[in-house]
């Protein structure tokens, strides 16, 4: 009789014997076990979970924590049934060990994540923040559960594996200094969204502030405004800090802070007459303040040029187009100085393109300057004019209180 046919009858056996029979029984019930823990019992088990609170559950949805349970209840069955069959357990027992390390190594270390996120619910982790002690703990898991995975595999010992292991990895830490650290620092870079290309990043200890254009494992290339490209290395950027303007972009809005150095010599106190000469500038009324408001200013405790001028500014940055009303905006008084009195302007524009967001600024500066001399105010200047002495104010109103 020929081999092949003698393999054909000894396959046909085979197939129409009990043993075969029970391992197909046992892939079935394997396969209808990793359904029903993905379908139903894993969605069940986030439920009871998140009863005390409910927000509990997308955390544990979004990092799919018990996703290796539904692997994991499959697996156990087979081993536990493959022991009845020696021919089989014979070459998936090893294998099986070694999954089962991994799964729930990969459990343990989704269920330290979600603990954190959990926490982060809470006010104390902003007093109080674990993530680090946490990164360092699933680091600990990983590394725990690729020796036991490893020494099921090779049916080991672990203390034998350790020893070998530490005397292998004192050598590639040596040698492989630089990488390892790279590695590591990729792997939080990616792992946290730090840096994508196409950000604009600034590492003031390499002179780099450009745009990111290529992330790889030893070097990120960082091309700068000037076109020159400073390269970074991976783990640099973890170990020096760096700062990435990627977040101003996705905000929708652009910080613009410009102080105008007031000469204090021109803040007076304005009298009811200031007043009624001021309101006479019918293209300034939109962005005073009300007639009344001054002079009870006025009647109370007084007010000056300069007073009425932040309220004037405040209301032309509340009516500008260009500004994200929703972000803070302010126009305030800093301390005074030998150069003057800094007056503030702090607000966003509502476009992030940097071309755009120094034209809105330069606008809104050159206006502000340019109405100074309507409330009888002076830029402060570091110059004398050709007869040694300061120039004088647009006009004088006079350095009349009111009483």
């Amino acid at each position: 009789m020929p081999f092949d046919e003698q393999a054909l009858n000894g396959l046909k056996n085979y197939l129409l014997s009990e043993e075969f029979y029970f391992i197909l029984g046992i892939t079935v019930v394997g396969a209808i076990v990793y359904f029903l823990m993905r379908r139903y019992i894993n969605p069940l088990l986030i439920k009871v979970i998140s009863r005390k609170n409910k927000n509990w559950a997308p955390i544990f949805k979004k990092s799919a924590t018990l996703r290796p349970l539904a692997y994991l209840a499959p697996i156990v069955i087979l081993m536990a049934c493959s022991q009845h069959v020696p021919l089989l357990w014979r070459y998936i027992e090893k294998p099986l060990g070694a999954t089962v390390a991994v799964l729930l190594t990969l459990l343990s270390a989704n269920l330290i994540h979600a603990a954190n996120g959990i926490y982060e619910t809470y006010p104390i982790s902003k007093e109080k923040p674990v993530k680090s002690y946490a990164q360092l703990l699933i680091l600990v898991v990983y590394i725990l559960g690729a020796i036991i995975a490893v020494c099921r595999l090779l049916d080991s010992s672990p203390a034998v594996f350790l020893g070998g292991a530490v005397a292998v990895m004192a050598a590639i830490l040596l040698v492989f200094r630089d990488t390892i650290l790279s590695f590591i620092a990729s792997m939080q870079l990616a792992a946290n969204q730090l840096i994508k290309k196409g950000d604009w990043i600034e590492i003031p200890a390499f002179g780099a502030d450009g745009n990111v254009i290529d992330i790889a494992l030893h070097v990120v290339r960082i091309q700068n405004f000037d076109n020159t490209i400073v390269t970074v290395p991976t783990y640099k950027i973890m170990e020096l800090g760096f700062r990435n303007w990627r977040g101003m972009y996705e905000s929708g809005a652009r910080q613009i802070k410009k102080s105008i150095l007031i000469d204090q010599n021109s803040i007076r106190f304005m009298s009811e007459a200031n007043i009624k000469e001021l309101y006479q500038h019918k293209d300034m009324q939109k962005n005073l303040p009300t007639y009344k408001e001054v002079y009870d200013h006025i009647k109370n405790s007084g007010i000056t040029n300069l007073g009425v001028f932040r309220m004037y500014a405040m209301s032309y940055l509340r009516n500008h187009p260009q500004l994200h009303q929703e972000r803070l905006m302010m126009v305030r008084m800093m301390d005074p100085t030998p150069n003057g009195v800094p007056l503030q302007i702090y607000t966003y524009s509502n476009d992030t393109r940097w071309v755009i967001q120094e034209q809105v600024q330069a606008s809104i500066l050159e206006h502000l300057i340019a109405r100074l001399k309507d409330f009888d105010l002076r830029v402060y200047q570091n110059m004398k004019d050709t007869d040694g002495e300061f120039p004088a104010p647009m006009r004088t109103w006079g350095s009349s209180t009111n009483n």
